[in-house]
Formats: C-alpha cells, structure tokens, sequence
C-alpha cells in the first residue's frame, strides 16, 4: 500500500507507467520467485534477488511490474551503438584477410596522394607511406591491380598489419595520358557526390562510391601512378553497363542500382546519367558517367546514345516509384506481354522492400524552370556558388597534373612554404596530411572570422571539410535543375516557355536510329520494329529536335526522307494536317529548308492537307527564305522571281504590285548575274521592264 500510494502522489512518476492486464507470463515469473525466495529463506542463505523472505501465497494487481515508456530517440540511438558494437567485434575477430601474402614484408615506399573534391573541383595533395606488392594479382580489360597497404595520416598508426590499412592499387596495362588517371578520380568522385544526393532522399538502400585518389611515386623510374581505393571483401557485380546491359539472373537481381541510375538523370535536368554501376553490394566502384553533350569523363561517356541505351532495358522499379520518378516513354510493341510478365516476376523476386519514408523529387514547374536557366552549372553541376580562397588559387611554381579542364591546380607543402613567406602573413590557412582535412585559406581578417564562426561538418566520404551553406546550395541547385523522364502534357495555368532542343529528345531520336540499325531486332526478324522506331521519332519531334521534327513532318507528308527511309504510312488528311502543322513549327524556329517548303505550300496548295490557299503567307515565307539565304536547290534569286511573278498577277489574299514586282525581278536578276546565271538574269530584267510597263500604264488610266 505504500508502494501505490507513492506512485499516485508522483505526478511525473506516474504519467510514465503503463498498466497492462495480467497474463500467464506474469503468473509464472511470480511464481518462481516466490519459490526463490522460500528455498534462500529456509536454509538461512541471502537470496541472489536481495528480496527479503515473502508469502508465497500473495494475490496479483494490475499495477504489478509496472513499465516505464522508453523515449524513441533513446532507442534509436541505443539500437544505433549496439549494431556498431556488433559490427566492430566482427571486424577484430575477422582478422586481416591479406596476412598470408605477408605484405608487411615489402619495403616501404613514399607517394604522394593527389585527392579530389567534387563540390569545389580543387584538388588537395599529401604525402603518405606503403608497401606494395610488385607483381599484379588480378586484372581486368584495362588495368591491372595489385595489394597495398598504407598506414593512415589521420591516426599516426604504424601497423601495417591492421585490416583497415588493405588498399588495392590500380594502373593501366597499356600507356595512356598522365591526365587520364586524373580524369578517372574526378568521374568517381562526381559520381560519389550523386551517391549522397541519392541517400539524401532516404531510400531503402544507401548507397556510396569508393573514395579514390591517385598515388605518384616520385622514387620509381617515370614516377608512375596509380589509382588507390579501399579493399572491400565480397563478391564483386556488375549490375548494369554503359551500353544498356542489365544482370537479370535470381542470384543478383537488384532495384537499387538501376533506380540509383535513374534517379541521377532527373535530379541533373538530363545533363548526365550514371551508368556501369558495379561492386559489393551497394559500395560501388569505376561507374561511367553519360553527360550530355558526350565530352568529359573519358572515351566512354557516350552521351544521348548511352543514356538511351539505358533507358531501353530500364523498367521502373518499385524504389523508381517510391522517389517519385517518371517512367521513360516507350512504345507499346517495347512493353509487350511477355516481357514485362518477366520483369515484374524478376523484381518481385527482390527482397529490398520499401519503408515509406522515402523523399520523392519535387518538379519545379515550367515557368520556374524557365526563370531558373541562368543557374546552369556546368558539367555535374557541382560547381561551388561561394566558397573561401584556397592556396590552390594563388600557388604558381607548381608544374599541376590536373587535366586542362579543372579551374583549380593542385598544391604541395613546398608551396605552402613558399605562400607563407611570399604573402608575409597577409593571409590565414590551414595545412594538414589527415585523411579528412581540406586546405583552405581566407583572404582577410573578416573572412577568417566568418570562416572560424562558420558551422564546418566533416565529410569523411568525400575526404574534406565542407560548409553546410556550401551543401545546401548543391541540393538547391538540383531541386531546381530536376525534370521528369517522360514528357508531360502542356498545363494551361501555366506560362508558355520557348522549347529548344532538350536532351530528353536527343535521346528519343538516338533511339530511333537505334531501331533503324536493328540494334534492338532479333536475328530472326526480318526488319526492326517500325512502330517503336516511328514513335521515338514523333517523340523527339515533341521535345524540340529540329531535325526529328522536320523527317517527322516528311514523313506525315509524304515527302522523302532521311531518317527512317524505308518508312511510309497513310497518306490522309489528318496526316497531312498534323504533318503541315510540324512543318510551320520547324520553320517558325528558323529552319530554311522547312520555310521554302511552307512558302511553296501556301502557293500551291500542295501538302496543304485541309488548309487554303494564301498567298499573303506565301509572301511571308518567301522574303524569310530568301532573306535568310535559301537553299541549294532554291536560291535566293529563285524565291524572289516567284514572288516577283505572284505580286505581277496578284492571288488568294495577296493585291497585285508591278511596281514592287519590278524591284523584286530587278533585285534576282542581279544576284543570278553574280552567281554567273545570265541566262536567268538576262530573263528577269526582261520580267522587271514588263513590269514597269504594266505601272506606266495603271498610272496613264
């Protein structure tokens, strides 16, 4: 009774006890310790409970073990340090998985590690101490690997048996450029940026790339290098390729590669797409990166044709859905029956469910977007927006390694000495050989209080120290730079923006060739699917393509072709009408093959479909054209004779005019003359006299 009376006059104590109805469980716990308690009581010994003797015959109340709620963030955070508890025991009873290839042994060598930070583009070196063995124990199509350890600078540590010293060198096999091995580690690095984005929106699986960087040796003849990175026990898959390969069998079936590739081409606004995802588990290594416009990242950045090889085999997944991805738009004879039956048995297959809490993309509208195209960052859009001077900046004896196109060169502790006593301390900096600091460098007094008042958090995935303001600006940038992979239908609440050429596009139209090229066909097929070729095309046409627009409108008309030559459909008038209607949008963007074309149209009323004739829009497209230079089978001085002739004789919504007539005669004569056509020139002075005459003659009545 004391008991329960101290619990109802505490309020606090009180408010946390839960009270649940007795169950078996509780009868039997009570029991066996009331038994406990008579047996110590009996042989005079103290009870291992410290309960003092008790009746066994004691009745039970609901208050009885009364539980306390446990705060949620308590849990977490205990549940947080028992799995690491766990996780490093395992570690230390694993032992070094290398200790039989005694490397250890090797004598010790000095490098010097070049490491590269993809939010910055700057490039940070120090100096470290391994062992490596001399021959290679594996290799691959281009490079070679081999064991190393090195001891770490951020820990001081001088034992090179530890597991966490294991690193796997790698250099190519054949000779290539010194700026080859540069470009790799920015690749990675770029694309390890893209893996925090992806975890940022909390999907089921987190994701990472292995840190890189590059290792010289300035002891060796040449001072080679080599490409450094973490060895990770596992069995190593390629999941997916650069050319649209999937690995599809039950044993390494995954959603999260392939969702991972899909979700960097729209959270980049289709600038890039990472590609050739491989490695243990989810810590992947040596992917590819698809910009764009198909210049960086090496000989194997395909560019549109990649990103539509990808595309191609791609099928959103259940985590693709979860992020609020968009599904690529594909013909219906690409998602035939048969095959989706198979990828949908094949993903149900996959263990990875869905938590529910995953961050979807937010689109910005159109009009945002188009207020936004002046944030265009280049390349991975990892462009920096503020960040303080680094030494980097203003080093100028060191001969960099960097590729040409970094905006930053790289920086050395003999540099560092140099600064400091060329600069008389007119500026502050920090150098440091750890494995996680950055150099950096502010340029007044003011700015070394704000960068020392500034909130710095460590990265130790990206191996520097970045501001929060510096990585909130990146995902901003991205929200603003994302765009849906299909194309979604015009909003009228919404502003017109001009269409231009979009990469969505390109990569519809490189699929058509695609198809084309029966890259997709089976070899028992006598010829590609026209059907999925002839919807690419249209769909390219959509998104702004010039030349998609206009093969597609020739199509419709019924004109010849370049692109999908062997194509025809029916010849309707609905057909001509859509077909016509392209052809004005093509034109109206400043094609001239497709203006001549629409003047000739609204001449003659030929490809018109449902349309009359006008030559008032005749006159129009003819003064354009010609004014634009016209084309190699209709010069300029042809179009202006044609429309001379028209405003001699006048026609549907256009008054007769000798006397401009005249000039425009005048004016052909003159360029065939000069284009050594005198024949034609000798006729259109003839014309443009004629048409004197007929003003003489109006002016006389």
């Amino acid at each position: 009774m004391p008991d329960q009376q101290r619990i109802e006059n505490d309020p606090d104590h009180s408010d946390s006890i839960i009270l649940e109805p007795m169950n078996l469980c509780d009868v039997s716990r009570h029991r066996n310790i009331s038994r406990e308690r008579i047996i110590f009581s009996s042989d005079g010994a103290e009870s291992p409970t410290g309960l003092p003797p008790a009746n066994p015959h004691l009745f039970f109340s609901a208050a009885m073990g009364p539980k306390k709620e446990k705060d949620p963030a308590e849990q977490r955070r205990l549940k947080t340090v028992r799995t690491w508890r766990r996780a490093i025991m395992k570690a230390r009873c694993k032992g070094d998985p290398w200790e039989k290839f005694h490397l250890d042994a090797y004598s010790t060598e000095k490098a010097r590690r070049y490491r590269y930070n993809a939010l910055r583009k700057t490039w940070v070196i120090d100096d470290c101490l391994v062992k490596m063995e001399p021959e290679p124990f594996n290799h691959g199509a281009m490079r070679e690997c081999f064991r190393m350890k090195k001891l770490s600078n951020f820990t001081h540590n001088d034992d090179w048996k530890k597991d966490s010293n294991n690193y796997v060198a790698k250099r190519y096999m054949e000779h290539v450029d010194r700026d080859v091995y540069f470009t790799d580690v920015q690749l990675q690095m770029d694309a390890k940026l893209w893996g925090e984005e992806f975890n940022r929106h909390n999907p089921p699986k987190k994701v990472d790339i292995f840190q890189m960087a590059i290792l010289e040796f300035p002891g060796r003849k040449d001072s080679p290098l080599f490409h450094c990175e973490h060895f990770i026990e596992g069995e190593y898959v390629k999941y997916n390729s650069n050319s649209g390969y999937v690995k599809e069998d039950k044993d390494h079936l995954r959603l999260t590669p392939h969702a991972f590739s899909h979700f960097t081409f729209e959270r980049s606004g289709h600038e890039l797409i990472i590609v050739d995802v491989q490695g243990v588990g989810d810590l992947y290594t040596d992917p590819q990166i698809h910009t764009a416009s198909g210049e960086e990242y090496g000989e194997g950045n395909l560019g549109a044709k990649g990103m539509a090889l990808f595309f191609h085999t791609h099928v959103c997944n259940r985590i693709c859905k979860s992020l609020g991805l968009s599904r690529f738009d594909l013909a219906p004879s690409e998602y035939n029956e048969k095959t989706m039956k198979v990828l949908k048995d094949s993903q149900e297959r996959c263990k990875t469910m869905l938590r529910g809490s995953e961050e979807m993309c937010v689109l910005p509208s159109r009009t945002e977007k188009y207020r936004l195209l002046h944030h265009r960052m280049p390349r991975t859009m990892s462009e920096p927006f503020t960040r303080p001077r680094t030494i980097s900046e203003s080093s100028s004896n060191f001969n960099s390694l960097t590729p040409p196109e970094s905006p930053t060169r790289c920086i050395s502790s003999e540099d560092v000495e140099e600064f400091l006593h060329s600069t008389h301390n007119q500026v502050t900096f920090t150098v440091s050989c750890s494995d996680s600091d950055y150099d950096s460098v502010s340029a007044s007094d003011t700015e070394r209080s704000l960068v020392r008042n500034r909130r710095r958090r460590l990265e130790s995935e990206s191996g520097s120290v970045i501001d929060d303001d510096e990585k909130m600006d990146f995902h901003i940038q991205l929200a603003r730079k994302s765009k849906p992979s299909c194309i979604q239908p015009p909003n009228p609440d919404e502003l017109e923006v001009p269409m231009k050429d979009s990469v969505l596009g390109l990569v519809h139209l490189e699929l058509c060739r695609y198809h084309e090229l029966c890259r997709f066909t089976n070899p028992d097929s006598p010829s590609y699917d026209h059907d999925a070729a002839l919807f690419h095309l249209e769909y390219a046409a959509r998104c702004g393509i010039q030349e998609a627009r206009f093969a597609y409108a020739r199509i419709l008309l019924g004109l010849q072709h370049d692109i999908l030559p062997d194509l025809e459909i029916e010849h309707t008038t609905e057909n001509e009408d859509k077909g016509f209607s392209m052809l004005l949008e093509t034109a109206s963007s400043g094609d001239v093959e497709c203006m001549v074309l629409v003047a000739k149209a609204f001449d003659t009323g030929i490809l018109l479909g449902s349309r009359p004739v006008d030559w008032c829009q005749a006159e129009y497209w003819y003064e354009r054209s010609a004014d634009e230079g016209g084309t190699d089978s209709d010069p300029p001085y042809q179009l202006s004779a044609r429309l001379a002739e028209m405003l001699c004789i006048g026609g549907p919504g256009l008054n007769k005019d000798p006397s401009r007539a005249g000039e425009l005669y005048t004016e052909a004569a003159d360029a065939a003359m000069a284009a050594m056509k005198g024949r034609l020139a000798n006729k259109w002075y003839q014309l443009a006299e004629e048409a004197w005459a007929q003003c003489e003659e109006e002016e006389e009545e």
